[in-house]
């Protein structure tokens, strides 16, 4: 598929960007303190908040299959193994755990789930971008990178992120509600290459991988969904049980 690029930008009547650079001086702004403090998550998560436990030697879950260029997903039924007593991610199956945290008044619920499609062979990748309540969402092959991963955006007052080994690979702080940067357009537009550049290393060469990643929080788009609170089946209108 070809993606146009556009030559020029025309806000508000005026010309203010050519050929990917923008041409007229920004303002400075100031933001209320409340605005840049929003990760609330209560306390930080741990690798034991993230386990997915099972006293069988196999169990039926449901998974979140994404569709590349798509904002639907697929309800799937997989059969995988029990390791350790733990149903576990895994990147030979192209099978990616998802966590979703809620980070606005310190609940501490956390949703969990898997997702296929990504294509990830290690790490992870957190955001706080993640419609429509914007909670903390990460993916990853391993526990203790989704942690990690999650920690640093708490700390960096949320954003976006790539980590391998418990390194940060990429980062792009968004303080502003998580959402937003104080940082210029340039220096944005950096660091969401790199982000790019990570997750080609992490294993995953989806067009637009930020947006599809944004949009498995969002319940109200079939066909499955998963909040802090767990799994929504958006066809029946209800919350589901990962493990059937």
């Amino acid at each position: 598929m070809n993606w146009a690029k556009a030559n020029e930008v025309i806000a508000d009547g005026r010309l203010v960007a050519r050929q990917g650079k923008i041409i007229v001086r920004l303002t400075k702004t100031t933001y209320p303190d409340w605005s840049m403090n929003t990760m609330k998550l209560g306390s930080l998560p741990g690798c034991d908040d993230l386990r997915i436990r099972s006293q069988r030697e196999s169990a039926t879950i449901r998974v979140i299959q994404i569709i590349e260029g798509s904002t639907m997903t697929r309800h799937i039924i997989e059969e995988v193994k029990v390791t350790d007593k733990q149903i576990k991610a895994s990147p030979d199956l192209d099978l990616s755990k998802v966590a979703v945290i809620e980070r606005h008044r310190g609940t501490g619920n956390i949703g969990l789930g898997f997702v296929r499609g990504f294509g990830f062979r290690e790490g992870a990748v957190a955001s706080t971008v993640a419609h429509d309540s914007h909670n903390l969402l990460v993916i990853g092959t391993n526990d203790e990178d989704m942690v990690f991963a999650a920690r640093k955006l708490s700390s960096a007052k949320g954003g976006m992120i790539a980590v391998n080994h418990q390194k940060v690979l990429a980062i792009l702080p968004l303080p502003i509600a998580g959402l937003m940067s104080t940082a210029s357009a340039g220096r944005v537009s950096d660091s969401v290459a790199k982000l790019t550049g990570a997750w080609k290393t992490l294993g995953c060469n989806l067009h637009n991988a930020f947006m599809t990643m944004s949009l498995l929080s969002l319940s109200v788009i079939p066909e499955l969904r998963i909040t802090d609170k767990g799994l929504v089946d958006t066809i029946a209108f209800k919350k589901v049980d990962l493990i059937m």
